[in-house]
């Protein structure tokens, strides 16, 4: 690849696929088998499995390369790997990817055979497995005792949800003393049981926090509360000095909400430093970095305790997120949503200047059937269920490769040479400090 697309703050993943007639070759993940015939070791004319649980085995996992296309693209300043060099050199492919969640320096990838793989920056032990270097630019594997089904990732953590509901995380949290650490109140370098005997069956990461729901449809939340992200400590109770301690902070508990009887909270989503649940009633509840406005709320500030918001309530959200000042959603009808603060253009909302206070559509692709969305520092994202991807917001250095400069005002659609021949699949948002401006949502 001799094409490298960038942002100008910040950085994005996209999962594609390629068009073409061509049958791809299947996927040799491995879990609970034995590795295949193709890793064989030859001695001399004899033929050796090698088990799964051998050390050697866990040494070819980490230099597997199979087909697709997962592609990055940032600014390419020193605050980020070096994807340019990797992408220029080398094709960085992982086959049948699903899922993928980046964090500030560091990208977490989900095969569909449940493997979890990583790469980046390895800050605090983002990347939960043993590298030789500060950072690396080659996915590898990291070792789990059972599938995953979902992945995040922080700022320097990471997390797994595993088939039979364990959640699993490695690296560590931080607030504005430094280090925070990570269950234990220290980093964790590999995973570790984030819950022994509990249950989960969704995740999401923040900056510094991870909410849980469990399969009572109750709400965790563990990690950074210095915005009222964690929903359940009064603002005296939210820093590391506190009367609590860190003990407060680092173990997973439950949030109350204030719902109707016999009500569930259904999904939940996570900001940088704000957090969201809807119910199995369609209501939408928020705590967090509200400075913006970016929750929906009128009252600015930190929330810290779940509030219901009307605006966002009754769509059923397929997808929220939500950086610091704008927020792009979409609902179970797959079209996009957008509200928040509009610096940078971000909202797409053509020539309109004012911030968005409720929850409106993006008119230019209003109708349009979307799978996926993201935001950047100064741009949104949004894919088509065709695989074309539109962007909109800032594009000093034509970063966008849509052939218009500086503001984009409505979603155009990206025309790389680069992604010609590819469809796109899924696209990650980088939970950077300075990409708080708005929510957008897919209904």
């Amino acid at each position: 690849m001799s094409e490298d697309l960038a942002s100008p703050h910040g950085s994005l993943m996209l999962s594609l696929k390629q068009n073409s007639s061509k049958k791809r070759n299947s996927s040799d993940f491995l879990n609970d088998i034995d590795v295949p015939v193709k890793r064989m070791k030859i001695y001399g004319q004899n033929l050796e499995i090698i088990k799964k649980d051998d050390p050697r085995c866990h040494k070819i996992m980490d230099q597997v390369e199979t087909n697709g296309y997962v592609l990055t693209y940032s600014q390419g300043n020193k605050a980020h790997p070096d994807w340019k060099e990797s992408v220029s050199g080398q094709n960085p492919t992982i086959i049948n990817i699903v899922s993928m969640s980046q964090g500030r320096r560091h990208v977490v990838c989900l095969s569909d055979e449940g493997s979890v793989l990583t790469f980046g920056s390895n800050n605090e032990g983002a990347l939960g497995r043993e590298v030789s270097e500060y950072g690396v630019t080659v996915p590898g594997f990291v070792h789990l005792p059972a599938p995953a089904i979902q992945v995040t990732a922080g700022d320097t953590h990471s997390c797994a949800l595993l088939k039979d509901g364990r959640v699993y995380c490695w690296g560590s949290f931080q607030d504005s003393h430094g280090l925070l650490g990570l269950i234990t109140g220290k980093q964790e370098i590999s995973p570790v049981n984030l819950e022994p005997g509990k249950r989960f069956t969704q995740i999401m990461s923040g900056a510094d926090h991870i909410i849980l729901l469990d399969n009572t449809g109750t709400m965790f939340t563990l990690g950074c509360a210095e915005q009222g992200q964690l929903g359940r400590l009064p603002e005296k109770k939210t820093g590391r000095n506190s009367s609590r301690g860190k003990n407060s902070l680092l173990v997973p508990t439950p949030v109350q909400i204030k719902m109707k009887k016999n009500s569930l909270i259904k999904k939940i989503w996570a900001g940088r430093e704000s957090s969201y649940a809807e119910d199995i009633h369609g209501n939408v509840f928020v705590f967090g970095n509200n400075y913006y406005g970016q929750l929906g709320l009128r009252k600015g500030g930190r929330i810290f305790w779940p509030q219901v918001v009307n605006t966002l309530s009754g769509y059923k959200w397929a997808k929220i997120t939500p950086p610091q000042r704008h927020n792009i959603h979409f609902a179970e009808k797959r079209e996009v949503y957008i509200l928040g603060k509009n610096m940078h253009t971000v909202l797409g909302l053509g020539t309109v200047k004012e911030d968005a206070t409720e929850v409106v559509h993006v008119p230019t692709i209003r109708g349009t059937k979307c799978m996926d969305v993201a935001v950047g520092t100064a741009q949104s994202i949004a894919v088509t269920k065709t695989g074309k991807m539109y962007t909109w917001g800032t594009d000093s250095d034509k970063e966008f490769k849509t052939g218009k400069k500086n503001e984009v005002l409505k979603p155009q659609l990206i025309s790389s040479e680069l992604v010609k021949d590819f469809e796109f699949l899924l696209v990650s948002e980088l939970h950077d400090k300075d990409s708080d401006f708005c929510k957008i949502l897919l209904s």
